[in-house]
């Protein structure tokens, strides 16, 4: 017992070549997890990429250019494709798609529902009636186009 107390600061001493070995093996496994890492994300952004474009490759073969989906999630009939032309406004897309409806949508007066650009470059707008789609579609070519109500 007297000879620990007398070397106690070499007992408790951890030996250089240990540190080093220490630090040589957690400079290794921080580098495999390095690689792994980078593996990870090449293969997310790999995979994230292959599905942008065949999300895209659908959208497009879905529908043919100058022609946009219009949604109605809330209504029996759920999307329409409208061709646009020079003088398509909103108001004309909204009278189109309600005037196809049968159901709950006829007892809907014009001014109860909207036309919504959604997501492309802005988050979501409710769009005027005098709003010319032609136009607002070459500024927003991947904007979703969705009939809703207002929220209250």
């Amino acid at each position: 017992m007297h000879l620990m107390i007398k070397y106690q600061k070499l007992l408790w001493t951890i030996p250089k070549f240990l540190v080093n070995q220490v630090r040589k093996q957690n400079t290794e496994n921080l580098k495999k997890d390095r690689k792994t890492m980078k593996k990870l994300l090449k293969k997310m952004a790999y995979d994230r990429d292959k599905y942008d474009k065949q999300d895209r490759s659908t959208n497009d073969a879905d529908v043919p250019q100058g022609v946009i989906r219009v949604q109605a999630p809330h209504l029996s009939k759920v999307s329409m494709a409208i061709q646009l032309t020079e003088e398509l406004k909103a108001s004309d897309v909204l009278a189109r798609f309600l005037s196809q409806e049968s159901g709950i949508a006829q007892t809907l007066k014009k001014g109860e529902v909207f036309l919504y650009e959604v997501g492309g470059n802005i988050g979501e707008r409710c769009l005027d009636d005098d709003t010319y789609m032609k136009d607002l579609y070459q500024l927003n070519p991947n904007a979703e186009w969705v009939i809703k109500s207002k929220p209250s």
